[in-house]
């Protein structure tokens, strides 16, 4: 897997070299840096695509899960609601935010989360399953 992900990662850094702006890519070669476990060029390449393009959620979802790689929770959640503020619907900010107040204790905002998970994701078992087992805990 590791080499499939060096190969992607030479073609997304060749592309971006045609097109430096290209968001898109730009989130893919984060993800992939993050997937290697290179969290510091992963942080750069998804603080590139939000000063290029702060509107995107998927660019901050990323950043917070690097952060959150990094140890830093703060800033981890402060990207996943930054990735909410753009797109209330984004499944996985939802998902991680619900892991967080879960494992605080703050089972109110947990509860929000996993509502709106069953609500983007309602024939996904492990949605329901999920939010069954927080409501059971209540």
């Amino acid at each position: 897997m590791a080499e499939n992900l060096e190969q992607m990662l030479q073609n997304l850094e060749a592309a971006l070299l045609l097109n430096p702006r290209d968001a898109w890519r730009r989130i893919r070669l984060g993800r992939v840096h993050h997937k290697l476990g290179q969290l510091d060029k992963a942080k750069i390449a998804f603080e590139r695509v939000i000063r290029d393009e702060p509107g995107l959620a998927d660019a901050h979802h990323g950043l917070g899960r690097v952060r959150e790689d990094q140890g830093d929770l703060e800033g981890a959640v402060a990207a996943y609601r930054k990735a909410l503020e753009h797109d209330a619907d984004h499944v996985e900010a939802h998902a991680d935010l619900a892991r967080y107040h879960e494992a605080r204790g703050e089972d109110a905002l947990a509860y929000g989360h996993h509502e709106a998970l069953v609500r983007l994701r309602p024939d996904e078992l492990e949605v329901l399953r999920k939010a069954a087992a927080h409501l059971a805990r209540k």
